[in-house]
This record gives C-alpha cells, sequence and structure tokens, in this order.
C-alpha cells in the first residue's frame, strides 16, 4: 500500500506542473517510489486505484533496497537490475511529444565527471501533457525519505 499525496500543499509533498518535457532525479533511502500521475487520478482513500501505478493514469517506479519493480494499472513488474550497494537516486525522463517515460538509476561520479545512468523501465503510450510527477513512501516505510535533486525542462 502506498500513501499517494495530494495537490494541497504540505511539507511532506513534492508535486510538479509538467509541461512538454523534463527529467528529475530524487535521492531516497529506504522505501520509496517516484512516479507520473494525469491529473484525474483519485488521491484520497485507500482504494488500489488512489495508489501510484494503481490505474491506468498513473506508472511507479518502487525503490525499496535491493530491488526495483515499475507499475501501471495494478499490474507490477520486478526489474532485472538490482539497485548498486550505493546507488540511492533515480532519475525518470518524461517526453509528451513521443509518448515516453523512463525510468534510470543515477550511478553519481566522484570528483565532478560525468554521472552514469542505467535504463531500468520505459513506458510507452499517449500521454496528455497535464501530468504531475510525485513521491511516495510506503506505510510501513519508517525512516524512509526522498528529496528532489533537480527538475530541468528541455525545450
Amino acid at each position: 500500500m502506498m500513501i499517494v499525496l495530494s495537490l494541497v500543499p504540505s511539507p511532506e509533498q513534492v508535486l510538479i506542473m509538467v509541461l512538454i518535457r523534463n527529467y528529475c532525479e530524487v535521492d531516497w533511502k529506504g522505501g520509496v517510489a517516484i512516479a507520473l500521475m494525469d491529473r484525474q487520478i483519485r488521491r484520497r482513500g485507500d482504494h488500489p486505484s488512489c495508489v501510484f501505478g494503481g490505474n491506468n493514469h498513473s506508472w511507479r517506479l518502487w525503490c525499496p533496497k535491493g530491488r526495483y519493480s515499475g507499475s501501471h494499472d495494478s499490474k507490477q513488474q520486478v526489474l532485472s537490475v538490482a539497485p548498486g550497494d550505493n546507488e540511492d537516486r533515480v532519475g525518470m525522463f518524461f517526453d509528451v511529444l513521443s509518448g515516453t517515460l523512463s525510468f534510470y538509476e543515477v550511478h553519481i561520479s566522484p570528483r565532478g565527471l560525468k554521472d552514469r545512468k542505467v535504463h531500468l523501465h520505459p513506458y510507452h503510450g499517449p500521454f496528455a501533457s497535464q501530468h504531475l510527477p510525485g513521491i511516495g513512501f510506503g506505510l510501513r516505510s519508517y525512516g524512509s525519505s526522498a528529496f528532489l535533486c533537480g527538475i530541468y525542462y528541455i525545450l
């Protein structure tokens, strides 16, 4: 069960309007989900349709220690890429024009060298332009945290 964040501003949430293309990165610890949701998603209650990835209007990458899984329309898929020992940053690229949503594991390079991204999972399909990225936490994810490192709008 995931807690889905509402659109009412609070210190526990980060939701930002997505334009045409963007890329964002999140540092995470514990059990965290990074997601993209259509504005049509129900955001209240404990019904599966209110959960990131639990309906056909949202897509989720779940990042607990030891494995990644992707979810859309209540169909969960465990990904073959396991998180690296020290890799606690993921990226999400969204492009309305090409109908692409991709999740990445980000390997931070020491001494300012170029970071490396490992492609984790793609989703394809027609996307409306009114989507919101989101961060969610599992109900039993005590001590979990997420930090939005940056959002980059691509022209």
